[in-house]
């Protein structure tokens, strides 16, 4: 297992967090009463009082890290637990994109143990990320909040080729050894589809053919480029 992000919350600091609280009292911070490991959790309440407030939001954001290029096996994790109103007070759990966000996962009601998470975000490989934690409620009856704690972005490594595809018939994929990390070898000419193969050259006839782009030249200068027994150009 390689580790891309990993944060245990005991440095006791946010500062290399984006918080947005909208709430003059309850918000995202540290707190010491609730942890599932050492001395601190990240929560979403109003620490002195134990109670989140009505009409509550807050979002919280995790410094950018970087997605491995070519490691589609990678994994976010954390633990939490929550005291929310079922129907109407939720918290949800985002990943932030060059092209956006995809929400991974929304909750509410009431978990009172330490429950894991964990959501496979390969398909971002590549690209820099933020993990996102938003927090809602609404105008009537709330709770203690949400804790979070021990989040991790980890890569698993490979021992042999097989746990390496990508599902991208357009790649070799290789294991190089034990506990390595996977290859993803691009082979030179491969399609998908058609639109794959333009060539933008207006005098070729663009197709993909078994995985492999062909491109056949229907121009011709004069009439002997075009001898097939009867055409004239």
């Amino acid at each position: 297992i390689s580790v891309i992000f990993l944060d245990d919350l005991e440095s006791g600091s946010l500062e290399a967090y984006t918080v947005a609280n909208e709430h003059p009292e309850a918000g995202w911070q540290l707190v010491t009463e609730y942890a599932s490991s050492g001395s601190y959790a990240l929560a979403y309440t109003n620490a002195g009082v134990d109670n989140y407030g009505n009409n509550s939001i807050g979002t919280i954001w995790t410094p950018e890290f970087m997605l491995p290029a070519g490691s589609p096996d990678i994994s976010l994790s954390f633990k939490a637990l929550y005291y929310t109103e079922g129907c109407c007070d939720d918290w949800s759990v985002h990943l932030v994109h060059p092209a956006g966000e995809l929400m991974l996962g929304e909750y509410q009601g009431v978990q009172g143990a330490w429950e894991d998470f964990e959501f496979q975000v390969g398909e971002f490989t590549g690209q820099s990320v933020q993990v996102k934690f938003y927090f809602h409620s609404d105008g009537s009856i709330n709770d203690t909040g949400v804790f979070i704690d021990d989040l991790a972005v980890l890569k698993a490594c490979c021992n042999a080729d097989a746990e390496c595809d990508d599902g991208d018939p357009c790649t070799l994929d290789s294991c190089p050894g034990a506990n390595a990390n996977c290859i993803f070898q691009a082979i030179p000419n491969c399609c998908e589809e058609t639109a794959d193969c333009d060539d933008g050259i207006p005098c070729t006839i663009d197709k993909c053919l078994e995985e492999q782009c062909v491109n056949l030249d229907e121009c011709c200068e004069e009439d002997g480029q075009c001898n097939d027994g009867d055409d004239v150009c």
